[in-house]
């Protein structure tokens, strides 16, 4: 088959593709969507503004995890850990949030806010997308995303979730 062909087969299934469909909630669990308010809304769009900062405070994580992995590497090889190594490792560990102080505040705020559960597998569609991110482990990179659920018992229903956590894309083209 040919590279046009498939390009038009492809074309010819998502031509139909309903956008109520575009994305899903988690299949086996209810996820929690917080409501759409001004102050929600504001707060999303200034840790979106954030994301760079965040970035730089994400890569000194990873710098200084390695850095310490590797002490902790070179160490045990002499057979003596110093024991101030051993507790970084075990901060770093334990508390990685605090190398993103302001995203914690924002993630706790998030918590509080109103919110709506909504069940498994429902379908829905992204209306606006963000640079705020949705973990508070600084590897993961999830980030909010308002969506209206277009299927279930919380049709209708609008807020904003987690896309790669909570709520999943169903759909890569177009």
């Amino acid at each position: 088959m040919s590279e046009l062909t498939c390009l038009i087969i492809i074309l010819v299934l998502c031509y139909g593709c309903d956008p109520n469909h575009e994305a899903r909630t988690d299949k086996f669990r209810d996820i929690s969507l917080i409501l759409d308010s001004e102050h929600v809304t504001k707060l999303i769009l200034q840790q979106s503004a954030f994301a760079s900062q965040d970035a730089k405070e994400v890569q000194q994580f990873l710098r200084d995890s390695e850095s310490t992995l590797i002490e902790l590497e070179r160490q045990s090889k002499s057979g003596k850990v110093e024991p101030a190594l051993l507790r970084r490792v075990t901060e770093a560990r334990e508390h990685p949030e605090r190398y993103i102080p302001e995203r914690i505040a924002f993630l706790g705020f998030m918590r509080t806010a109103s919110n709506t559960m909504v069940p498994p597998n429902s379908y829905c569609r992204i209306l606006e997308r963000s640079a705020a991110i949705c973990s508070s482990i600084p590897q993961l990179n999830p980030y909010y995303v308002k969506v209206r659920i277009t299927s279930g018992s919380a049709k209708g229903q609008e807020g904003w979730g987690c896309l790669g956590s909570d709520i999943y894309v169903t759909r890569m083209w177009p």
